[in-house]
């Protein structure tokens, strides 16, 4: 079978199938390594996490998600920055999309 258009147009149609929002939501995030449940980890709560990231990052970030399943750390870097832009860019895919087949 041929494809065709790129994988972005492909992800694109697959938000628009099924009509997910290219959207993050932290609240419904799950851990990437083990799948487990994600606590969200403010104020106090960080120095639960400080053993468990470098110093600079533990003094950059207000927030931090944990699995506590795996002890995964996560918080809003660059790989956030990434994922945000690229949620963007299926946004735009799924408005042309939109554009060219018409309800």
């Amino acid at each position: 079978m041929l494809v065709r258009g790129s994988v972005d147009e492909g992800v694109a149609k697959v938000f628009m199938e099924f009509g997910i929002e290219p959207v993050i939501d932290e609240s419904r995030a799950r851990c990437s390594k083990c799948n487990g449940e994600l606590v969200e980890l403010r104020g106090d709560e960080r120095r639960r996490v400080k053993d468990l990231v470098f110093e600079q990052t533990y003094k950059h970030y207000d927030v931090f998600w944990l699995c506590e399943r795996c002890n995964a750390v996560y918080f809003q870097g660059a790989y956030w920055t990434n994922m945000t832009r690229y949620m963007e860019k299926i946004l735009e895919l799924m408005d042309e999309l939109r554009i060219k087949t018409p309800a």
